[in-house]
């Protein structure tokens, strides 16, 4: 893991911590460009309040904060880590990634004719991925669940009640599943890959009919892209 690179280490946890700021720029390039900053404040709200809603369902915790030294150290033996640690001070905050999910709203909300922000936004999220993964905020399936969970309260607001509905199926079918029904139905490597491709990219599928459907509605718009929201910079 990352915690045997001191550097590196340093670099994703100063990246971690930069959400706010990232998104303070992407909310000033909105007054810039004379668009209010209100959507974005809607969708990453809504995104908070729904996101800790779901924590109370399904309380998990990082690794990092589970397991401690041996998660650092790559220790064999972790579960008597585990079970010494206490967490009653640790925030269940793991699952949907709330940090993975506002990367992707910052992304998605970037105006389509800022190539230069769309790209830097793109590596923030790619940063972000690292960056709880390596340094144990995160499990890989809670970014996983980010994706539609994030498409969903998007989608939301722009008034896609398809595929909000669609998406936020998808997010609670891995909420009850990983809750109560892993319990009876125990994960098989190539079904949970499967599951987990499909999770993916059912958003971007989506989307893409909704955007062919809208285009041959009212034709071209210059706010169309190829991200995964074309139309998903809030007006």
């Amino acid at each position: 893991m990352v915690h045997r690179f001191p550097a590196v280490e340093g670099g994703l946890g100063i990246e971690y911590r930069a959400l706010p700021l990232v998104q303070s720029i992407l909310l000033a390039s909105h007054l810039r460009d004379g668009r209010s900053p209100i959507p974005f404040f809607l969708v990453s709200g809504l995104a908070g309040v729904l996101g800790c809603g779901l924590y109370h369902f399904l309380p998990v915790v990082g690794p990092d904060h589970v397991f401690g030294e041996s998660f650092r150290t790559l220790a064999k033996h972790v579960v008597p880590a585990a079970l010494t640690i206490p967490l009653h001070q640790t925030p269940r905050n793991g699952i949907p990634s709330l940090h993975f999910t506002w990367a992707l709203l910052i992304f998605w909300n970037v105006l389509p004719s800022h190539r230069t922000g769309r790209i830097l936004a793109a590596g923030f999220v790619l940063l972000t991925g690292l960056a709880t993964i390596g340094l144990g905020e995160h499990y890989l399936v809670d970014l996983i669940v980010a994706v539609p969970f994030a498409f969903g309260v998007q989608s939301l607001c722009l008034g896609r009640r398809r595929n909000a509905a669609i998406s936020g199926l998808i997010a609670l079918a891995w909420m009850f599943y990983l809750r109560l029904g892993i319990q009876y139905l125990e994960p098989v490597p190539a079904i949970s890959w499967l599951a987990s491709g499909i999770t993916v990219f059912t958003p971007v599928i989506l989307n893409r009919i909704t955007n062919r459907s809208l285009s041959r509605l009212v034709g071209p718009s210059p706010a169309l892209s190829t991200s995964p929201l074309r139309e998903s910079p809030l007006h």
